[in-house]
């Protein structure tokens, strides 16, 4: 018997159901979708605003054409003369394994109330770019991607994203992509065309994608943004750890570490000034950004800084630090040293250059830096030292601190940004980052520094330079922002840097999904948006342009392996300048397919060459540096593992050629090996091993005996409080305090004034 539901059961029913699963209802019983609603492809580099309509010729066509491990999208368009209610935009599944994995997610509109000082942009990008300020522009993947209503005359789009692992098979893949309203429902097909090209993880990647995170409470604005946190508590470790995962899908390759705020919240200072730092919460925010992204560097925020605030007398300008025509300070550099008051550490301005100055600078780097070789992070550390140097006088300043820093970190490397088209640095900057309308104004310099020194050359942008060049600002097109890849390649660039990431207390009433506008130029400061109920961020499409924009550096690289006469050609075709480029988004991706069809080889059953020269190195009582030859490979080298006492699994995997074993115990002895592994997972037979002795390093003098002179430079370093300066030697067990364990390891070598030191109680050279 069929039952007949009563008609007022009905509507309390429907009423009650949530809004996605009314659509699944729409989706089950709802017709085809009325031909009034218009519904068209366009490309991920397309802008669709809300008065966008659909272009002649435009199809339904969606089509993704991509490497193995990226992302890559494409947008379903949507335009309705009348009301569309519940839409919503669903994927179905690829089934199989390490298929691409596939989404669909809205693009929300935000606001800009006013746009960049550059008239030229008119000039020259509106003939198509249609949006004007003030205007609503596209920005914010929802990961929602529901829509109550879409109302009439208005367009909105969703982003087709999909994402390869390394070991997703080259090949076709076909799903279908679903429309649901309440009107109706419209299906289309999507193929995944899937080209034997493996992209390398950021962590691999020879290019640097540095773009600094804020991570301090007054930048998250948590009042604001309902990122309820508060400094190093769990919620705020979560935050980070989400922050990182976001930078992976991002291709960020660089950790931002706010140094100088992490070793104050960890830190002492004595009775005599001395600073002591125990690094607890900066190891731990380094290691979950490690833990949990794709990193390949660690960047600092600047030592120095310019005169923005030291000496400012607010009633006599005459006493105000010297600036110039537009207000940026240029006069002599300064540092912020710590102070301590009763029981607290806080902050002061200090010249750098002073007395006082560089006191405070070689005690917080001395120790920052014994502490990153213990960790073996001081070969990945990128130390700022001053940004944006501003007059001759700084710029010679400068040089004198850049070589001081290196002095005491000689194993990192400095880097800043540059913006004075006259500056000159030498090798005490070891990475220029010059603006790129810089760059292009001193392209000869730069070339000669970049391919004839060991000075590395990235660019950068920040709010400037406008008009024709290419940004990643929010009402320039989004070609402008992925077409610094392409400029990065053919300019030979390593690295690309920008001050912010997510610095949304720019934004207009601090509140930047509600007026993308700033005081500098709109969301120059911020990439991404505030997602409060997932403690993370949302992606976006600037992201996303910039992301793709590198993914396709990646991919000329490859091309460059197999034909790189056509790489060069078709990064030339691409990129004049700054300023002169294929504006034409359809001709970039054209090229970029042309490059998967021609990077494209047949799948690679060859390992690579076995690492030669194999060395391990003891470095401190428990601590083996190991160190090997770069291995070849047909393709080219994914990474290295490392093998222990014969194990065959490895302890560690590194795409360098050195790796630091901290979990050495003392007296034990230890073989390594190491085995290279390509992109297509094959792996080399082992390197020859190479075996070390985990010594108690005990001879403090380096007289060849342990004895009572050792124990008095022992017992002068006893100290209940975190070891520093060179009393770190006498730290045997490496936990950071020279304490009764010490004394007891100690006791283990002790022989006697002139008794040969035991095999297993060694130095390492004085």
């Amino acid at each position: 018997m069929t039952k007949v539901w009563p008609t007022t059961i009905l509507i309390v029913l429907l009423f009650n159901l949530t809004p996605r699963f009314l659509g699944s209802v729409a989706s089950t019983f709802a017709s085809e979708l009325p031909a009034y609603v218009q519904t068209w492809v366009a490309s991920p580099l397309d802008d669709i605003f809300m008065n966008t309509t659909k272009p002649a010729g435009a199809t339904d066509e969606l089509v993704i054409d991509m490497a193995r491990n990226e992302y890559e999208s494409i947008q379903l368009a949507i335009r309705t003369p009348y009301l569309l209610d519940d839409v919503d935009v669903q994927v179905a599944a690829i089934p199989g394994d390490h298929a691409p994995v596939v989404t669909a997610r809205r693009i929300a509109q935000v606001y800009c109330s006013s746009g960049s000082d550059s008239p030229g942009i008119i000039n020259h990008w509106r003939a198509n770019h249609t949006q004007v300020v003030p205007g609503w522009f596209p920005e914010i993947y929802l990961n929602n991607g529901f829509l109550d209503v879409l109302h009439e005359d208005t367009s909105v789009a969703y982003v087709i994203e999909a994402k390869t692992s390394k070991v997703t098979a080259p090949g076709t893949y076909t799903t279908t992509v679903s429309l649901y309203t309440i009107q109706g429902v419209r299906t289309f097909p999507l193929t995944i065309n899937v080209y034997n090209v493996t992209l390398p993880d950021p962590a691999e990647s020879a290019f640097i994608y540095a773009c600094h995170t804020s991570t301090t409470l007054f930048s998250m604005n948590t009042a604001i943004y309902g990122l309820s946190v508060s400094t190093y508590s769990d919620n705020y470790w979560l935050l980070m750890a989400n922050y990182a995962k976001a930078m992976a899908r991002q291709r960020q390759n660089a950790v931002y570490v706010p140094v100088f705020d992490l070793l104050m919240s960890d830190m002492t200072i004595d009775a005599e000034g001395a600073y002591h730092f125990t690094f607890g919460n900066f190891d731990r925010y380094i290691n979950t950004y490690l833990d949990n992204g794709s990193f390949r560097v660690l960047e600092t925020d600047d030592v120095v800084q310019k005169n923005w605030y030291f000496g400012y007398d607010g009633d006599d300008p005459s006493l105000w630090p010297p600036k110039n025509d537009w207000g940026f300070p240029i006069g002599p550099l300064v540092t912020k040293r710590y102070v301590k008051s009763g029981d607290t550490i806080s902050s002061a301005w200090v010249y750098a250059s002073s007395q006082e100055g560089l006191y405070h600078l070689e005690q917080m780097l001395t120790q920052l830096y014994a502490h990153l070789v213990q960790k073996g992070w001081d070969t990945i550390w990128l130390q700022h030292v001053v940004d944006e140097v501003l007059s001759n006088e700084q710029v010679n300043e400068a040089k004198t601190l850049y070589s001081y820093v290196q002095g005491l970190m000689p194993t990192c490397r400095t880097i800043d940004a540059i913006t004075m088209l006259n500056a000159s640095f030498g090798a005490e900057m070891d990475i220029q980052v010059p603006r790129i309308d810089v760059f292009d104004g001193r392209k000869s310099l730069y070339d000669f520094l970049n391919l004839h020194t060991d000075i590395e050359v990235w660019s950068y942008t920040c709010v400037v330079p406008q008009y024709d060049y290419m940004q990643r600002l929010g009402d320039y097109p989004l070609l402008s922002t992925r077409i610094l890849g392409w400029y990065a390649f053919k300019n030979k660039l390593t690295g690309y840097l920008h001050w912010a990431w997510n610095r949304w207390h720019y934004a207009a009433q601090y509140n930047p999904a509600g007026d993308m506008s700033n005081s500098m130029a709109p969301m120059d400061p911020w990439l991404v948006y505030p997602n409060p109920a997932a403690f993370s961020v949302y992606d976006g499409t600037r992201a996303t342009a910039v992301r793709d924009g590198f993914e396709d550096y990646e991919l000329l690289v490859k091309l460059s392996a197999v034909n790189p006469a056509l790489a060069q050609q078709l990064a030339n075709q691409a990129v004049t300048n700054g300023t002169t480029f294929q504006r034409n988004p359809n001709q970039i991706l054209a090229w970029r397919k042309q490059m998967l069809q021609a990077a494209a080889i047949a799948l690679d059953d060859e390992p690579p060459s076995a690492p030669a020269n194999l060395l391990a190195t003891i470095i401190s009582t428990n601590t083996i540096h190991v160190t090997w030859d770069a291995a070849t490979d047909n393709v080219g080298v994914a990474g290295y593992r490392i093998y222990r006492n014969g194990s065959q699994q490895p302890i560690a995997a590194t795409t360098t050629t050195s790796y630091t074993d901290l979990g050495a115990y003392f007296g034990a002895a230890y073989t390594y090996t190491v085995a290279a592994y390509d992109y297509d997972g094959n792996e080399s037979v082992p390197s020859e091993p190479s075996e070390a002795l985990a010594m108690i390093i005990a001879d403090f003098d380096y007289d060849g005996d342990v004895d009572l002179e050792d124990f008095g430079f022992l017992q002068r370093c006893y100290s209940a409080g975190p070891v520093s300066g060179d009393c770190r030697r006498a730290d045997i067990n490496g936990d950071g305090f020279v304490n009764q364990a010490d004394f007891a390891l100690f006791a283990l070598c002790l022989g006697g004034d002139s008794v040969p030191v035991e095999p297993a109680c060694g130095n390492i050279g004085g």
